[in-house]
């Protein structure tokens, strides 16, 4: 089933149809109250939204400092929503939830190149029906933009790695720039994602790297050199190097020493504060912060090493209870006493746990297969993020860009095959040893039917 098919596909139909309900059950919980759907992070979105020029190109503007944290493509994005229906968040979020069914549809279209049709049909149900990819995109984040840039890119980098086509390593190198626009966290993927073309044994695979690479660095060195002439250092975002100061870096000395998260960052701060002569602005002070935090993860390894344990379990395990009640209206979402959220939290456990076995099979098959590059495709993005979040501030939201990868690996482990891949599917990628470089010269060779795994 190729992408064409899959726009045709009643299965495929039915589930968007599915997705789309869940979302708007979703959104009705909050829809007679708009802010509901804000978070902390939201109130500074919407600020910057209100007035770019003053968050991104004035100094002396109070949302200034605000605009060197938060990077430009989702207040962009929000303020022409904003825009476009008067100032309706209601609105705003509707239009949101259509970028999240976009990005299923993205997803399913590429677990069927990677995994085969059955398995994307059930990656598409796990998606749908995934009650953090539901609630998430109710919320004023940048999270749904960011997914979908995400799984736009990697998907236009295996066609151009199948094809050795030039363009689509540029389209996919812009993308996942534009990702890094929206969410600090995607700054070093283009580069983490260029690996990927070592799994593969096609001959000319330098020139789509250096492409990738090329593109990915436009839009972040872009920004970059732009707050370069605004504050004088050549920062992309000071979100990176405050949260690996205030959490990676006090989480690490609270674990070695067994003190408080708060103690621990006073005691850095005091550090930070004696280094002389003053930070001159948000940015000097941000680039001593990331200066300060890497010398004091390299005096706690022990301690750095458990707090990204822990951040990355309260990652993956996390139910989103405290989004649903937000957008509930409860007064105490973070409150888990009351027995409805209790039977909540248990049934989300169990299909959490489910969902992860099916993800190991996955991962297990592929393995087995020989099947790098998908296993780098998509474990390769899932430790990424996990990695990058691993931190004491790590929560549920984090997980969601990595669920349309772990969603491909639960589609495979609960389809148990890789039957029905689409047809020409190249056989390097399929993981046969018999198949060398020189049989793959383009997209209309003949190939070689794959060995059944």
């Amino acid at each position: 089933m190729n992408e064409t098919a899959l726009r045709t596909s009643g299965q495929f139909r039915l589930i968007l149809a599915l997705a789309l309900f869940v979302r708007a059950i979703c959104w009705t919980m909050a829809a007679g109250d708009p802010q509901r759907f804000l978070t902390v992070d939201a109130l500074q979105y919407m600020a910057l939204a209100d007035d770019l020029r003053a968050g991104y190109l004035d100094p002396s503007s109070e949302t200034f400092v605000t605009g060197l944290i938060r990077t430009p493509l989702y207040p962009m994005f929000l303020g022409a929503l904003l825009f476009l229906f008067h100032g309706s968040v209601p609105a705003a979020i509707a239009a949101q939830i259509l970028l999240a069914l976009a990005t299923i549809w993205l997803t399913c279209a590429l677990a069927d190149r990677l995994v085969g049709r059955r398995a994307a049909l059930v990656c598409g149900l796990v998606l749908a029906l995934d009650p953090v990819s539901a609630l998430f995109s109710c919320l004023v984040q940048p999270e749904t933009l960011f997914t979908l840039l995400l799984v736009a890119g990697v998907s236009a980098w295996l066609t151009a790695l199948e094809r050795g086509d030039r363009g689509l390593a540029a389209g996919s190198g812009l993308l996942l720039g534009l990702a890094a626009l929206t969410r600090p966290i995607g700054l070093f993927i283009p580069l983490c994602l260029s690996a990927t073309a070592l799994l593969t044994p096609i001959r000319r695979r330098a020139p789509l790297v250096l492409i990738l690479l090329l593109t990915g660095g436009i839009p972040i060195g872009a920004w970059s050199a732009k707050n370069w002439l605004l504050t004088g250092f050549p920062v992309f975002s000071i979100a990176g190097h405050s949260s690996l100061f205030d959490y990676r870096a006090a989480g690490a000395l609270a674990e070695d020493e067994g003190i408080s998260l708060e103690e621990a960052r006073a005691r850095i701060w005091q550090r930070l504060l004696a280094i002389k002569p003053v930070a001159r602005n948000a940015a000097e002070l941000s680039s001593r912060q990331r200066g300060l935090a890497l010398t004091i993860l390299a005096e706690h390894p022990r301690g750095a090493l458990k707090m990204m344990l822990r951040g990355v379990t309260h990652m993956m395990t996390g139910t989103g209870l405290t989004a649903l009640s937000n957008l509930m209206g409860d007064p105490s979402p973070a409150d888990v006493s009351e027995p409805w959220k209790q039977a909540a939290q248990a049934l989300q456990a169990l299909i959490l746990a489910v969902v992860y076995l099916a993800v190991a099979r996955g991962v297990y098959l592929l393995w087995v297969r020989g099947d790098w590059l998908t296993l780098g495709l998509t474990l390769g993005a899932v430790a990424y993020l996990a990695l990058l979040s691993a931190g004491p501030e790590a929560n549920t939201r984090f997980r969601f860009p990595a669920t349309p990868f772990l969603a491909i690996l639960a589609g495979l482990g609960f389809a148990g095959s890789f039957t029905e891949k689409k047809a020409g599917a190249q056989p390097w990628r399929a993981g046969s040893r018999n198949v060398g470089p020189q049989e793959h010269v383009g997209p209309t060779t003949q190939t070689r039917k794959p060995a059944a795994p």
